[in-house]
């Protein structure tokens, strides 16, 4: 079984894996009592882990917002476990699917280890060792083709590995314990999938699963944002250029674009990207009220009796509607043309931000 689950993590870095479930794969019984997780620990000298951390999740950055443009430089040097998780994370990038980090004190030595994923799954966990950040274990993203695999973490410290492939019924469980910036092996044992198995038990595991939904999270593309007094306030290099916009220049509104629910629109190279498209191509028009605002019509192809979907492109301390108007208007902002045409009152969760 060993060696087919290292045969499989070599393989992921060499394919790309297509579009997936976001099911957690940790269908088996485990003890959870939701422990509190806490964000950060006791120390009198706290180190920021943010700076602890910085080269990490400069690359997480990265993968996310970049996808498969950054991989290549990203995964130079490391090791095939971590180079699988930025392999998924880079895939996920092409479906805008949510990466956020978080700091929880595992092993409680009061040095806060980083985890990568969301509050449901653990992508990558990361400790440090000799000051610097080591990679210590990874679980890529929740059922990604066909490996399964998990992590969980319990309040004694202990890690729990879960591993299986496709409809295989003979599944892998390992617990390991971080101990001086390493990561040590504790148990390992076999199980049938699907059986209802209490597989902390099988791995003598006798604490309660950390909550991590009580932790604190962060999503990735918002990483050092604001850290600079420039970026709290547009400038007129990063704000949108309506002039050049509509003679067909859109360089000046380039980036992700976010909303308050974590829903984004990227815009690179020509094209725009949603939770419903991918790179696709658009062409400026001009949508009318009161007066004119740039609108980004894409050109799906789909045969939409309502037309393609549009965004329209207000910029900083500018209005489509000045008497009611629940956005940041300090700021460029996008929001759907539907939205404009049919909503009496457009809710401030409409308005996408760069």
């Amino acid at each position: 079984m060993k060696s087919k689950i290292s045969f499989m993590l070599v393989l992921c870095l060499g394919i790309l894996l297509s579009a997936c479930s976001q099911k957690s794969i940790n269908g088996e019984v485990t003890k959870d009592s939701t422990p509190q997780a806490t964000s950060s620990s006791s120390s009198e000298e706290k180190i920021n882990p943010e700076k602890q951390y910085a080269e990490i999740l400069d690359k997480y950055k990265q993968l996310s917002v970049e996808g498969y443009d950054a991989l290549h430089s990203v995964i130079n040097g490391v090791e095939s476990e971590e180079a699988m998780v930025m392999n998924f994370i880079a895939d996920g990038s092409k479906y805008d699917r949510k990466v956020q980090y978080s700091f929880y004190d595992i092993n409680n030595d009061k040095q806060e280890e980083l985890i990568v994923g969301t509050p449901d799954f653990i992508s990558s966990i990361y400790t440090v060792k000799n000051n610097k950040p080591v990679f210590v274990k990874g679980a890529g993203m929740p059922s990604v083709g066909a490996i399964r695999l998990s992590l969980s973490i319990y309040q004694d410290g202990t890690i729990m590995f879960i591993s299986g492939y496709g409809t295989d019924p003979n599944w892998e469980a390992s617990s390991y314990k971080i101990k001086d910036g390493d990561i040590v092996e504790i148990d390992k044992t076999n199980f049938i999938s699907g059986q209802g198995t209490d597989i902390a038990k099988l791995l003598n595991i006798t604490s309660d699963r950390v909550d991590l939904k009580k932790a604190i999270w962060q999503d990735l593309r918002d990483l050092n944002q604001g850290e600079d007094s420039k970026s709290t306030t547009a400038s007129s290099s990063t704000r949108a250029d309506v002039t050049a916009i509509m003679n067909g220049n859109t360089s000046s509104i380039e980036g992700t674009w976010t909303n308050s629910k974590g829903e984004t629109i990227i815009i690179k190279n020509g094209k725009i990207s949603t939770g419903r498209f991918e790179q696709v191509a658009f062409e400026i028009t001009t949508f009318t009220k009161q007066k004119e605002y740039p609108l980004l019509v894409l050109n799906t192809g789909e045969n939409n009796t309502l037309g393609d979907p549009s965004f329209i492109l207000i910029s900083a301390s500018d209005s489509v509607n000045p008497t009611n108007d629940s956005s940041d208007s300090t700021k460029d902002r996008l929001v759907l043309g539907s939205t404009v045409a049919q909503a009496a009152v457009i809710t401030s969760d409409s308005y996408f931000y760069r």
